[in-house]
């Protein structure tokens, strides 16, 4: 079961705090998006200067 699933049944079983963890989980998404683009960038940035 992943994470997002985990949290919207959660959020029915606690009910107020649905809202709450879905607008998390949304942010918490963008938030590795932007992380996973940085990494691979500075991944290869460091592969680059590596091998050059």
């Amino acid at each position: 079961m992943d994470f997002s699933s985990f949290v919207a049944r959660r959020g029915s079983e606690n009910g107020a705090k649905t809202v709450v963890c879905h607008k998390h989980d949304g942010e918490r998404k963008r938030m590795l998006s932007l992380l996973s683009e940085f990494s691979k960038y500075s991944l290869a940035e460091l592969l680059y200067k590596a091998l050059f």
